[in-house]
């Protein structure tokens, strides 16, 4: 059969899902490969271009395309080419019960993310114990200087001056307004959600060339690369930590995940 492909998603991708970003790169290349090309190319990143992407492929047989893909809906089995375009017009993306080619997806609640995924979770971690000295979901809200914010709609944008420095840096990965706001003209990310602010993380590392050595757990080569972005990781202005203990903090993130 032409245009079928043997890859399989671990997780949803789209609207609302939840976007590895191995999942991510495969469905982006399926996508290209059906002359649907998501603004931005494969990237691993699933922002508003991506999105826009599935709900134009969704389009062909949906009424209500919803920009998402879950394991084994029928969006997934028209994309990777198990069933035919023409089958089941209009069925809801996600509701496999309805097709009768496709059985019920299995509930993956259990099941823990690839290694790579996993490392690039625990160090993501490490960047939010670096920059503020806890882990918790707090972190996201937590403004430069110590203070918070609540509305996750937009980048808070608060000039705040202390330690002798003004910033508007924000949130569990302290991303300035300016960064926020380049990638939301880019159609990467919408808010500044703490799924969005994992996203920026996330594009960071690839900026930075590092996340290959993320994803492959080179720990001290990675921070080599990123202490200039995030000064309170090991060998940044503004740290104390040692690179050994960043290894051993990634360590217990990494049993965690």
């Amino acid at each position: 059969m032409a245009n079928t492909f043997d890859a399989r998603i671990a997780y949803s991708v789209g609207s609302g899902g939840q976007n590895l970003s191995k999942d991510v790169e495969i469905v982006q290349k399926m996508l290209i490969a059906r002359n649907i090309m998501p603004k931005g190319g494969v990237d691993k990143y699933c922002g508003m271009y991506t999105i826009q992407a599935i709900k134009q492929f969704q389009s062909h047989f949906m009424r209500k395309p919803d920009g998402l893909i879950e394991v084994n809906c029928i969006t997934w089995k028209k994309l990777s080419g198990k069933i035919p375009m023409g089958t089941n017009v209009g069925a809801p993306a996600n509701a496999a019960a309805l097709d009768p080619y496709i059985p019920p997806a299995l509930p993956i609640t259990n099941a823990k993310a690839g290694s790579s995924e996993r490392n690039v979770k625990a160090f993501l971690k490490l960047i939010k114990y670096a920059e503020h000295k806890r882990t918790d979901d707090y972190v996201y809200y937590i403004l430069y200087g110590g203070g918070s914010f609540t509305d996750t709609t937009k980048h808070p944008n608060k000039s705040v001056t202390k330690w002798g420095h003004t910033s508007t840096a924000a949130g569990a990965y302290q991303v300035l307004y300016s960064t926020w706001h380049e990638l939301k003209e880019k159609g990467v990310i919408q808010d500044f959600t703490p799924a969005s602010q994992d996203i920026i993380a996330r594009r960071k590392l690839k900026d930075r060339g590092a996340l290959s050595d993320v994803e492959s757990g080179k720990v001290e080569s990675a921070i080599q690369k990123l202490n200039k972005e995030w000064t309170s990781l090991p060998g940044g202005k503004q740290s104390n930590m040692k690179v050994e203990d960043a290894r051993k903090l990634f360590n217990q993130f990494l049993e965690e995940e």
